[in-house]
């Protein structure tokens, strides 16, 4: 009597500190969406390590996609678009996290699926009860990184299987009829085969888990989106009706699936009570039957999953948008036409000086050395970027045409493939030329063309290649110190610049553009700016008057 009420005493108490720590949870979770929803995401430390397994959504989309409207990585590493990235990453899981990183790469969705975002973005952002329960369900979900592997491995899905994995049943069969039949019949033959077989079960178990892990753990968090994207689809149904037929083929064999794969989880550490379920349960091979057959299910239809997977990670992105877009200083949803920008800034610059801007023509743009041309190259071309992806801008206004993005500007030697910087500089620029072959326009975006050389052939080849461009299907913006090219292409193209004010011995810089060429140069004064030796700067400037 006293075992049965102590029994009941410790069962009653477990049923009270996990009501304790799911209370406790749940407040975490609701304080956790209240202060981050419409907050400047904080550095998340782990994002770069996982990166590579972020982006594999993207490998799997771009597949078939034109070059002409993909963002490469020259252009993505040109404009440091991870660091954006980051800043919109205001995803919850992994399925957002990694369909809105392969948003911002592709730069063809068709304008329904743009409009059905926006109008899911927009009723996210008005509905915070919604929201809330949505989020709840992706926080759930989280980011754990054997589930950044579903994209990569959807479509090979059928060679994961286990060796062996046609005889599991079979042998859970042969362990449970010994065991009820040692029990019954009272059988020491029976019971001896029993033992022997829950022996080998268990030794089998313990290695093929170990081998499968990571593998288990994809599976079940395919599982686990399958059940998100139905708890999903019954908040909002009035935005889930292009998915119901998918969740409906899925949802009883695979949600059984996915529950049968849980038992793994009780299974993976090394605490006593994991202990004790591997050498109950883990004999009788259930989440081994279970992975099989959810690889089964999956292998057939490997589309509707993907689509399944999608709207959880759409979803996931609409929030993300909306609530990157309550984090910005200013924004403005752009609208299909011709180039233009209205108090434009570079979304990773707090308190960025706004510019305007109208593109009539192909543009090059002067100014000295840290004026601001580099990053007005790069605020224009990343808010592009932005327009065609998430239609979100951080300007007053916008109008962005349809079109797609390459750059040429941060390039660097390449020490082990022995190019220099020249090499590499004309190989980008290259690739902006087989993109203007093809029928979509194209922005281009040059930073100090072709500096790697010398100034006569510097001059002579950029006269050439930006003429060739001005006649190609195209929008050119150009920056360069040689105010020779701009001179000699005045009429061809707009021209704009950047200056600066000398105070007090100081280099003050306002960052504003203006139509025209630069009449100054700053490279002498930067010198006595940053507090070079006085002989060197009356040195500098003697040399300078001798040139002229």
């Amino acid at each position: 009597m006293i075992i049965v009420i102590i029994s009941a005493a410790v069962i009653l108490l477990m049923i009270i500190l996990t009501a304790v720590s799911a209370h406790r949870n749940s407040v975490r979770t609701d304080k956790h969406m209240r202060s981050s929803y419409g907050s400047i995401r904080e550095y998340d430390s782990f994002l770069e390590d996982r990166m590579n397994e972020v982006a594999a959504l993207f490998q799997h989309d771009s597949k078939d996609i034109p070059a002409d409207c993909l963002v490469d990585d020259i252009t993505w590493n040109d404009l440091d678009m991870d660091t954006i990235f980051a800043l919109a990453n205001h995803t919850d899981s992994f399925a957002g996290e990694q369909c809105l990183y392969s948003d911002l790469r592709i730069l063809s969705r068709d304008k329904d699926t743009m409009n059905s975002r926006e109008k899911l973005t927009q009723f996210y952002d008005g509905n915070e009860e919604k929201r809330n329960a949505v989020r709840r369900i992706l926080l759930r979900l989280g980011k754990p990184i054997a589930s950044y592997d579903i994209s990569s491995l959807s479509d090979t899905i059928e060679d994961m299987r286990m060796p062996g994995s046609r005889l599991f049943p079979v042998r859970t069969a042969a362990l449970l009829l010994t065991l009820a039949g040692g029990l019954l019949l009272k059988s020491t033959v029976l019971s001896s085969i029993c033992l022997v077989i829950y022996l080998f079960n268990l030794v089998q178990h313990l290695r093929i888990s170990s081998q499968f892990e990571t593998r288990m753990n994809t599976v079940s968090a395919m599982g686990n989106v399958i059940g998100a994207a139905t708890e999903i689809s019954g908040i909002i149904p009035e935005h889930s009706e292009g998915i119901s037929a998918e969740l409906g083929e899925f949802r009883k064999t695979a949600s059984w699936a996915a529950g049968m794969m849980r038992l793994s989880g009780m299974m993976s550490n090394d605490d006593m009570s994991n202990l004790f379920f591997s050498y109950i349960l883990g004999p009788l091979l259930l989440d081994f039957i279970a992975y099989d057959r959810f690889i089964s299910v999956i292998a057939g239809k490997k589309e509707q999953f993907m689509k399944v997977f999608r709207f959880v990670g759409e979803n996931d992105c609409a929030i993300a948008i909306a609530s990157y877009r309550r984090s910005l200083e200013h924004y403005c949803i752009p609208v299909t036409g011709p180039l233009g920008f209205s108090g434009l800034t570079h979304p990773a610059i707090s308190g960025a000086v706004p510019n305007d801007l109208e593109v009539h023509r192909n543009i090059i743009l002067t100014g000295s050395n840290a004026s601001g041309k580099s990053t007005f190259i790069k605020a224009v071309t990343i808010n592009i970027i932005l327009a065609r992806t998430i239609c979100t801008c951080t300007a007053d206004a916008a109008s962005v045409p349809e079109c797609g993005v390459a750059t040429s500007m941060a390039v660097r030697d390449d020490i082990l493939s022995g190019e220099s910087y020249y090499i590499r500089e004309i190989r980008y620029i290259k690739r902006m030329a087989d993109l203007c072959a093809n029928d979509r326009l194209i922005f281009l975006a040059i930073d100090e063309i072709l500096r790697g050389t010398n100034t006569r052939e510097r001059i002579a080849a950029s006269k050439a290649v930006l003429r060739y461009f001005a006649g190609r299907k195209c929008i050119l913006m150009a920056a360069t110190h040689d105010i020779e090219l701009a001179y000699a292409l005045d009429g061809e193209f707009d021209n704009f610049y950047f200056t600066e004010t000398l105070n007090e011995g100081d280099v003050v810089f306002d960052y504003t553009i203006r139509p025209g060429i630069s009449t100054t140069s700053n490279a002498i004064r930067l010198l006595g700016a940053v507090g070079f030796p006085e002989e060197i700067i009356t040195e500098a400037l003697k040399e300078l008057e001798e040139q002229a």
